[in-house]
């Protein structure tokens, strides 16, 4: 296994509503190609992060509260804005139930034959069983669980033109670390 990463899934925050808007409208910048919309694009783990050399932005668990916390903090300053988005525990440990409780992890050769279409050779399936929230928030606090976000906005003309697009902001993990997030595996 490499040290790629991959979404174990992707989740619009819990709260407060409209936390995406927030976050791309308060902590965005330009995008290139429309200067009049915002986006927001960062990765971060448990430790503050930097983004756009303005802002530093971590995830945050706080088993009291039964929440992960997205802070925010200003570079300059270094103090934190009172603006907080979260996932509740709840939400977590449903998806990881419903969507993570059994995962086959597929691996392939890939060529592209004379016709110029792509052809697959599957080399490995790995069965990957019983992940918990407890693993999750665990691997979260080793700073081994990262965050992504992906926040833009509609670009095409229309009724839609510059409102608020997650492209599928989520949690991701290396490759290699997926053993420690699931009881086991089977190898087929």
């Amino acid at each position: 296994m490499t040290s790629s990463k991959l979404t174990l899934f992707t989740k619009v925050p819990t709260g407060p509503k409209g936390a995406n808007k927030t976050l791309r409208d308060n902590y965005g910048k330009q995008n290139p190609t429309h200067p009049d919309l915002l986006q927001l694009h960062a990765s971060m783990f448990n430790k503050w992060n930097n983004t756009f050399d303005k802002w530093g932005m971590r995830m945050l668990p706080n088993d009291e509260e039964r929440r992960i916390y997205l802070e925010v903090k200003n570079l300059e300053t270094n103090l934190i804005e009172d603006f907080r988005c979260w996932y509740d525990y709840d939400v977590i440990e449903n998806v990881i139930s419903k969507k993570m409780n059994i995962l086959a992890f597929v691996s392939a050769d890939s060529r592209t034959n004379e016709r110029g279409l792509e052809e697959l050779r599957f080399t490995d399936c790995k069965i990957f069983y019983g992940s918990t929230l407890e693993r999750f928030l665990k691997l979260m606090n080793d700073g081994k669980i990262q965050f992504d976000i992906r926040i833009g906005s509609y670009k095409t003309p229309g009724k839609n033109y510059g409102k608020v697009h997650d492209h599928g902001s989520g949690f991701r993990i290396a490759r290699g670390n997926m053993v420690d997030l699931f009881e086991g595996y089977i190898e087929i």
